[in-house]
């Protein structure tokens, strides 16, 4: 008869221990998915924030790609785009928040194709809404991210051209 509460109280630590360490030390996919849920919401601007808000945001997305960050898009309609460097990054996202006003962006459906060591890529689809326009009519996009120490950074990101000739 007392088997039975002890062996609750084991299972129970068991699996208690099992979901610390999933918590505390999450696979590497789990951290890509992150990252770049992180660059979402460090790219995304209220209208009526301040400015140390913006600047906080714009240098927290800007940590979050390497010195070596590329950024090339292609935008549905011909629009295309490119950024190169952490800092031109941290300027972008400054000039879009003063600009703009509210921009809001969010990641939908990521797929983290393969981890090689210190390498990943991972495909996802990106909408924006705001900065005059309702909807960014949801594109894909791939980015290569880079483990440096313990934490996944953004190197690039580049539209997925869905439809070649």
């Amino acid at each position: 008869m007392k088997r039975i509460p002890l062996f609750a109280a084991v299972t129970v630590l068991v699996g208690g221990l099992f979901f610390g360490y999933r918590w505390l030390f999450p696979d590497d996919s789990v951290q890509v998915r992150q990252t770049l849920r992180d660059a979402a919401a460090a790219a995304s601007f209220a209208g009526n924030e301040g400015d140390l808000g913006r600047l906080t945001k714009a240098a927290t997305l800007a940590a979050l790609c390497t010195e070596s960050f590329h950024i090339r898009i292609e935008l549905l309609g011909g629009i295309m785009g490119k950024l190169d460097g952490r800092d031109r990054v941290r300027s972008a996202a400054m000039e879009a928040a003063t600009v703009c006003g509210t921009v809001r962006f969010d990641i939908l459906d990521t797929e983290v194709k393969w981890i090689r060591g210190t390498e990943s890529t991972a495909d996802f689809t990106l909408t924006m809404e705001g900065c005059g326009s309702r909807d960014f009519n949801a594109q894909p996009f791939q980015a290569r991210l880079k483990k440096i120490g313990r934490r996944w950074l953004i190197d690039r990101i580049e539209s997925v051209h869905i439809f070649e000739k």
